[in-house]
């Protein structure tokens, strides 16, 4: 599963919060961001996380201001069984 993580909506300035989505969409998965913007030059840190059987997907860190999306990799358990629920 490929997490993306994005400023595009409300990260233009230092403090907003960072939207973040599934790809490819599902609805067996919710996503939560807690990645803040941070200011032009600073350090990029988001990371993903979920927990072992949890469906929610928490996205954390920082992101700088106007960057391009990141993209972020999330193994997944039973990926087969993930496969045949889409």
């Amino acid at each position: 599963m490929t997490i993306r993580c994005s400023d595009v909506d409300g990260g233009e300035t230092e403090g907003d919060r960072v939207e973040a989505s599934v790809s490819p969409a599902t609805p067996i998965f919710t996503v939560e961001s807690l990645v803040v913007t941070v200011g032009c030059g600073s350090e990029i840190g988001p990371d993903a996380e979920a927990e072992p059987g949890s469906n929610v997907v928490t996205v954390t860190g920082t992101i700088p201001a106007k960057s391009n999306p990141r993209k972020l990799i999330l193994a997944i358990q039973e990926p087969a069984l993930h496969a045949a629920r889409c």
